[in-house]
């Protein structure tokens, strides 16, 4: 059985972004930006007639945090670049196809132990893996 694509998000968005760390929900106390969160915010399991499709339809959040407003634009555009479009099999899942839409300008947020804000872009990623 085929890997759910959480390893790939990962994988993808670490590959797209050097120097960024991609954490599932939350990023560990203390972790400085720059840095990406992402999560399973909903998924469905389509059926026919005869029964379920084989695949999953799931829809991730990302959210991506910079030092500067600069740095999060030209994280989050190059992370939906190499996320959108994409289908293959990579990291364990086989993905039928991506699609990402955003990115969303979300308030700066002032992480613990820091006192500057940090910029925060949220993309969402439409994916439609095999189980």
């Amino acid at each position: 059985m085929p890997d759910s694509p959480e390893n790939w998000v990962k994988a993808a968005v670490e590959a797209a972004a050097p120097g960024y760390l991609a954490f599932p929900l939350t990023a560990p106390e203390g972790q400085a930006p720059p840095f990406v969160t992402y999560g399973l915010d909903s998924v469905e399991r389509p059926e026919q007639t005869s029964g379920l499709t084989g695949f999953a339809d799931g829809q991730f959040v990302l959210q991506v945090y910079a030092d500067s407003y600069s740095a999060v634009v030209s994280s989050s555009n190059a992370i939906r670049a190499a996320l959108h479009n994409f289908s293959g099999t990579a990291s364990g899942a086989i993905i039928d196809r991506t699609y990402v839409s955003g990115p969303v300008d979300r308030d700066y947020v002032t992480l613990e132990g820091r006192d500057r804000p940090t910029f925060v872009r949220e993309l969402t990623i439409d994916i439609r893996w095999r189980e």
